[in-house]
């Protein structure tokens, strides 16, 4: 869709599951258009450990990064008929992510010490960054029909910025949802919970700032019987399966429904191997959430607000989620849902003069750590995988 003005942005956020994209006005700081579709890394692994392992070569870096930069070429003429007027093009994404889009190699970002490198706060060409794919798709005659081969030289004049990440476990997605939310906050003891692939989660106040992530895998986007649901919904099925007996506490189905599973609406059964999923994602997610309180030294019931963000915190029945022990019951009636603030942070990135200093500082006051390693991650988890309401 062609606009009249000639100062337009595209904001983007590469998840591990899914990309989200937005054509933004950047004078008038109003988003013209949207777009959101799968990440075509996908076919090379679910999670980000498997995107990991199979970045960690030349080879393989560098095909991770050609399947996203041509999705996302895709994703802005879809958004823009006239490339020209594209002056800024923001990236919002996990580290792994932004290692992937930018074809490095991720082979220490799997390994002990787990640490990053060089990923900061950039602003780049448009050639340093897309140009890499060009000669290849060339060479391989693979320019998709939705691309004009000159939509390169159309868009010679554009900026890429990537946003910094604040470690290897605390991407940029969490730094440009910080800024979105101002974090950090002085008043009061704030949470931010970002569900999806990961769960990345920070709390900021007058006790200090302090940011981590667990695993969750794909166990959230799990499917029933090969007809995906959003995993919001099977969070909401399977707490009515607990409340009517059909799940015992430990997660196994009850005894009569064993060799055929529990059966839901729309004819779709909820099996033994889905629930276990499940509980490994909730039971990391509950042990993190209260090791970062702990670390904060606070119980749930002292915060004042947690934010909850991310495609799958947006659609949480958060109720059902107390039921089942993937969030304390202290959170109810402090939670506010605020959709994709990976995304949000990209287009106020966008159209704001002071970014690159609000950025740096949040990255700087932070202090990330890594809870999967300690053993105290490692107790909790195992208590915290029953379905049963936690009062803390």
């Amino acid at each position: 869709m062609t606009q009249c003005s000639n100062n337009h942005g595209i904001a983007v956020d590469i998840g591990t599951t899914t990309i989200g994209m937005a054509l933004v006005d950047r004078t008038a700081g109003a988003i013209l258009a949207e777009t959101g579709f799968l990440n075509p890394q996908k076919k090379h692994g679910a999670d980000v450990a498997s995107r990991i392992r199979y970045g960690a070569t030349r080879e393989g870096a560098k095909t991770l990064g050609f399947l996203v930069k041509q999705a996302l070429l895709k994703g802005i003429v879809e958004l823009e008929n006239d490339v020209t007027s594209i002056k800024e093009i923001v990236i919002s994404a996990n580290t792994t992510m932004q290692y992937l889009f930018m074809e490095r190699e991720t082979k220490e970002l799997g390994e002990y010490p787990f640490l990053m490198k060089d990923a900061g706060f950039q602003e780049l060409s448009f050639e340093e960054t897309f140009g890499t794919i060009k000669k290849e798709m060339e060479e391989k005659q693979m320019f998709p029909k939705e691309l004009d081969e000159n939509v390169f030289s159309l868009m010679a004049h554009c900026k890429v910025i990537l946003l910094p990440c604040i470690s290897t476990f605390v991407g940029g997605d969490i730094t440009s949802g910080l800024y979105y939310l101002q974090f950090p906050k002085e008043q009061g003891a704030n949470l931010l919970l970002d569900l999806g692939t990961n769960g990345e989660m920070a709390i900021s106040g007058e006790r200090g700032f302090y940011g981590t992530s667990v695993p969750a895998g794909p166990a959230f986007e799990a499917s029933l019987r090969g007809q995906g649901r959003r995993g919001a919904a099977l969070i909401e099925w399977i707490a009515r399966a607990r409340c009517r007996g059909q799940v015992l506490a430990d997660g196994a189905v009850a005894r009569r429904y064993e060799n055929t599973g529990i059966p839901l609406e729309e004819n779709l059964l909820l099996t033994q191997d889905v629930l276990r999923k499940i509980q490994l994602a909730k039971g990391a997610l509950m042990a993190g959430v209260e090791l970062l309180l702990k670390q904060y030294e606070i119980e749930p019931k002292e915060l004042k607000k947690v934010y909850l963000a991310g495609s799958f915190g947006f659609h949480l029945d958060v109720q059902s989620a107390v039921i089942l022990g993937m969030l304390p019951s202290n959170f109810q009636g402090k939670i506010e849902i605020v959709g994709n603030t990976s995304l949000k942070g990209a287009v106020t990135c966008l159209c704001d003069n002071d970014r690159k200093v609000k950025m740096e500082q949040i990255v700087e006051k932070i202090q990330p750590f890594n809870l999967a390693e300690t053993e105290a991650f490692r107790q909790l988890f195992i208590e915290r995988m029953a379905f049963s309401t936690i009062r803390i």
